[in-house]
C-alpha cells in the first residue's frame, strides 16, 4: 500500500517535511498540495489502514492491513454502535478499529525508522487526536527530535472542544501539545481552549487562523460557470452520520418537518453510515425515491454535486471552521450550518449562510424552507459569497503564507541544527 522511496538524504538541500496523519482524506491531500512546484522534499505516513489513491503524488508510507477490507468494514460497522455508548468517541470508531488492526508498535516503528534515517526538517501532524499524540509518544526516550521541528494542525474543532475538559484526556492532549514548536488551526477559538489547559500559545503570525485545505482555489472549474442558485433544486447533506460532533437524527426530522413545503427536490446524503440509512429505509416510497445515500464519493462528484445544489446541508454540535462551508459558498451553494463561535465572527445569518441549531429539527426545518422558497435570498447569498471566500479562504491568499511558514520553521531549524 505504499509508494516506496528510499529513505536516505539525497543531500538536495531542500527542506525536508514528513506529514503524518490521515493521508486519505482529501482535506490533507489538498494541504499537502500547497507545496507542489516549491523547493521541499514531501513524504508521507499514513495512520489508518485506509487506501491513499494512486494520484498521490509523493512518497508514502502506512501500515499493513492484517485484516481484509470487507472484514474490517464489518467489525467497524459493529464497533461503531458500541463505541457511541461510550462516553464521547475520542475517535472515529473506524480509526479506532484500524488501531487493533495494524497495531501501534509496529507503525510507531516504521515512523521513527523514517525520522532516523530521512532525518526530516519538519514534522507536520495532520490532527491531534490521533496524529499529534501518536508522534509525541513515538518519540518520548528517543533522541531523535534534536533534528526536526513539529508542526501540529488542530482538526477543526473535534480535537478540542470536548476533550480539554476531559479530566483522563486533556492532560495527554497538553503534554503532546507542548511539544509542539508551531500549531496550526482554522479557528481561533482552539487557541483560547489552549489556554484553559494551562499552555503558553500563540499562532504563527499571519496564520492566526488557516483553512484546513491551504484555501479555496477559486480559479478551478468546478467553481467556475455557475448556475444561479435559485435554478437549483439540490439539497446537500455531505456528513449524514450520527457523531459526537455532529447529530443527524434531528437533520432527518427536520427534512421530514419540511418536506412537502420544499417540492420539488433531491436529497444526496453523503457518508450515509451508522444507522441513518436504516431509518431512511423506514420513510414512505414517495420520500425515498427523492434521496440518493453515499457511503463514499470522489472529492471531485462532491464538488459537482455542490455545483448543482442550492442548500449545503452542515449543521453541528462540535466544529471549527469547516472547509466544506467555505467549499460550498465557492460552487454557489447556501450553506446551512450552526451558529457557533467558531463560524459565527466570519459569517452571518441571511447574508452568507441560513443558520440553525443542531439539535432542533423545527430550525433547520424552517430554516431550509427559507433557503428552498426564497429564490432572491439564495442568489443574493451566492453572488456576495464568492467576495468572501475570497478575502477569508482564498488560496491566493493563504498559499504565500503557508509557504513563507514552512520556510521560516525549516531556517530555524537548520540555524539551531
Amino acid at each position: 500500500m505504499s509508494k516506496k522511496a528510499d529513505f536516505q538524504d539525497r543531500h538536495t538541500g531542500r527542506p525536508k517535511i514528513l506529514f503524518v496523519g490521515e493521508i486519505h482524506s482529501t482535506h490533507a491531500q489538498t494541504w499537502i498540495e500547497t507545496l507542489r512546484g516549491e523547493q521541499f522534499d514531501i513524504r508521507a505516513l499514513a495512520l489508518t489502514t485506509d487506501d491513499v489513491p494512486k494520484s498521490f503524488p509523493y512518497p508514502f508510507d502506512a501500515p499493513r492491513r492484517r485484516i481484509p477490507r470487507p472484514a474490517l468494514r464489518a467489525g467497524a460497522t459493529i464497533l461503531e454502535r458500541a463505541v457511541s455508548r461510550w462516553k464521547q468517541v475520542r475517535s472515529t470508531s473506524l480509526y479506532f478499529y484500524d488501531r487493533i488492526a495494524f497495531g501501534d508498535q509496529a507503525t510507531a516503528h516504521l515512523f521513527k525508522r523514517i525520522v532516523r534515517t530521512w532525518q526530516p526538517d519538519i514534522i507536520h501532524c495532520l490532527g491531534l487526536l490521533a496524529a499529534g499524540r501518536f508522534v509525541v509518544e513515538s518519540l518520548r526516550g528517543e533522541d531523535l527530535r534534536k533534528n526536526s521541528k513539529l508542526v501540529i494542525q488542530l482538526r477543526g474543532g473535534s480535537d478540542l472542544a470536548l476533550n480539554h475538559a476531559d479530566a483522563e484526556l486533556a492532560p495527554k492532549l497538553a503534554d503532546a501539545l507542548r511539544d509542539a514548536d508551531e500549531i496550526l488551526s482554522d479557528n481561533v477559538v482552539n487557541f483560547e481552549l489552549m489556554r484553559r489547559m494551562g499552555l503558553t500559545v500563540q499562532p504563527p503570525a499571519g496564520l492566526e487562523r488557516v483553512p484546513g485545505t491551504g484555501g479555496i482555489d477559486l480559479g478551478l472549474p468546478v467553481f467556475n460557470n455557475l448556475k444561479p442558485a435559485s435554478q437549483r433544486r439540490i439539497i446537500l447533506w455531505p456528513k449524514a452520520y450520527e457523531s459526537p460532533w455532529s447529530k443527524g437524527m434531528p437533520v432527518l426530522e427536520a427534512l421530514k418537518l419540511a418536506w412537502e413545503r420544499m417540492l420539488p427536490f433531491h436529497l444526496h446524503m453523503v457518508m450515509a453510515v451508522n444507522e441513518l440509512p436504516s431509518w431512511i429505509a423506514l420513510l414512505p416510497e414517495e420520500m425515498r425515491q427523492h434521496i440518493t445515500m453515499h457511503r463514499h464519493i470522489p472529492r471531485d462528484r462532491l464538488f459537482e454535486l455542490m455545483r448543482e445544489a442550492r442548500i449545503m446541508l452542515a449543521p453541528s454540535l462540535i466544529d471549527g471552521t469547516p472547509n466544506v462551508m467555505w467549499e460550498s459558498m465557492a460552487a454557489g451553494a447556501v450553506p446551512l450550518v450552526s451558529p457557533l463561535d467558531t463560524i459565527t465572527p466570519l459569517v452571518k445569518d441571511g447574508e452568507n449562510v441560513v443558520m440553525a441549531r443542531n439539535l432542533y429539527p423545527q430550525e433547520i426545518a424552517d430554516a431550509l424552507v427559507r433557503a428552498m422558497t426564497d429564490d432572491a435570498l439564495v442568489d443574493r447569498i451566492a453572488t456576495t459569497n464568492r467576495r468572501v471566500v475570497s478575502g477569508l479562504a482564498g488560496r491566493e491568499i493563504f498559499r504565500p503564507k503557508i509557504l513563507d511558514f514552512y520556510r521560516s520553521v525549516a531556517a530555524s531549524n537548520r540555524i539551531c541544527s
